[in-house]
């Protein structure tokens, strides 16, 4: 579920029906659907009014919830999107994908500005800090990336935890 903020509206993806139901807080039943693939991901931007998600196809969907239609479909990944971050900073979108890969989207032309490269086992886990300007990654393997999203860079790579063998 994820609420927009400021139209007190919560999105609800439901595997089952593949939909997206949105409800108004105040009204209880659905205000429209939008039918759609399996979504592991969403992400509000309120500069755009648009609720992104991440499908099990490898996409990026965005989509209007005003007009309850599609507005674009971002394509580049090859495998599941585990995530997907509004970064409103840079008036980018970002996905995560178990293909390994991180790409970076322009919100305004919807195209992919970077792609970013080193994980081993797939993407599951973004984030992005404005007061360092570091965007951080994770997935299923035991370190922690730390990225420059200014120059598609990756500036730390954070070990985690190992398995100790006897």
């Amino acid at each position: 579920m994820w609420p927009t903020p400021d139209t007190q509206v919560s999105a609800i993806c439901c595997k089952d029906s593949k939909c997206i139901h949105f409800y108004y807080c105040f009204i209880l039943t659905a205000s429209s659907i939008i039918r759609i693939t399996i979504k592991m991901s969403m992400c509000w931007q309120p500069s755009h009014r648009l609720l992104y998600s991440g499908s099990v196809a490898g996409k990026v969907h965005a989509w209007d919830i005003d007009k309850g239609e599609q507005r674009c479909c971002l394509q580049g990944h090859t495998d599941i999107v585990m995530k997907v971050l509004g970064v409103d900073y840079l008036d980018n979108i970002v996905s995560g994908s178990l293909d390994t890969n991180i790409h970076i989207w322009d919100s305004y032309t919807e195209q992919q500005t970077a792609k970013l490269r080193g994980h081993k086992k797939g993407v599951n886990s973004l984030s992005y800090k404005s007061n360092n300007r570091f965007l951080i990654s994770s997935g299923f393997e035991p370190d922690v990336y730390v990225w420059s999203p200014f120059v598609s860079t990756l500036l730390y790579k954070l070990r985690g935890h190992r398995a100790v063998r006897p």
